[in-house]
């Protein structure tokens, strides 16, 4: 299962993610759709090369934000898939369209190798990830072809996605931990500068961790109280994907220190 990486608080220095894709299109009922699929993808698989006539996509027309070196436009037509159209260049103020005959010896092609479902977001973005096609939008349609045959259409309500008040407000889970920490603990394990910890929590399908590592660990007491004080939290990241929540996998850094804390909420406790 593909996991969602998010940080409540203190993201891993230098954590690198891919670049969000520019996406291939749809026409369908006279509308234009972007789709986070790529179908074009599974006739190059199954070619054994990235090529179309003399253009080799995987050595050509890359840019960060359209890694595959195209941009593919696609149509329904009589419940059937054609391609009309790849473009390269698509990152420069002058795309350049390929001339689909040099590969198919006519100008629009029937995608008899396409059996996936290719999923058009829309709505509201909920959830920007800088990765691919990552991001999470309040709906998705899923446009389900059988061998280019469309066999059906299936509609995906993903609203109840939803941002930790803790993500929202860092203030907020400062405090938490504050008011839920065992300082009498802490002040018994007499920490000098190692006083962080830094935990790596799955949450599965009840909204709730499913699993707690101690990536970064203090000592085996100020660890268990780490695991403790986590489990206590009441609201996480939680996100859907085609109608289901996505089990995901969340960062959070615990500072095992009162001025930490002191500094970042007001607060009147001593």
């Amino acid at each position: 299962m593909k996991f969602i990486k998010t940080v409540l608080v203190c993201l891993i220095s230098g954590q690198l993610f891919g670049t969000a894709q520019i996406p291939d299109f749809l026409i369908y009922k006279g509308d234009t759709l972007s789709i986070y699929s790529n179908p074009l993808e599974g006739y190059f698989e199954s070619k054994g090369v990235r090529t179309i006539g003399e253009i080799d996509f995987k050595k050509e027309n890359y840019c960060t934000a359209l890694s595959r070196g195209y941009v593919a436009s696609w149509k329904i037509e009589n419940d059937s898939l054609f391609l009309v159209s790849i473009e390269t260049d698509y990152c420069s103020d002058n795309p350049i369209e390929i001339d689909l005959r040099q590969e198919f010896s006519r100008k629009k092609i029937f995608a008899d190798w396409v059996s996936i479902e290719v999923i058009n977001p829309s709505g509201k973005k909920i959830k920007h990830i800088h990765q691919g096609y990552e991001s999470i939008y309040e709906y998705e349609r899923g446009f389900e072809f059988i061998d280019g045959h469309l066999n059906t259409i299936n509609n995906y309500d993903n609203r109840k996605s939803r941002e930790s008040v803790y993500v929202k407000e860092p203030s907020i889970l400062h405090k938490f931990l504050y008011e839920n920490i065992d300082w009498q603990l802490v002040e018994a394990q007499n920490l000098s500068d190692k006083k962080r910890i830094l935990a790596r929590i799955r949450i599965g399908e009840d909204e709730k961790p499913t699993a707690i590592e101690i990536v970064r660990g203090v000592n085996q007491q100020i660890d268990k109280e780490a695991e403790r004080i986590i489990k206590l939290i009441p609201d996480w990241d939680i996100y859907y994907r085609r109608g289901k929540i996505i089990e995901n996998q969340q960062i959070l850094s615990i500072y095992f220190d009162k001025e930490f804390y002191k500094k970042r909420y007001h607060s009147d406790s001593p």
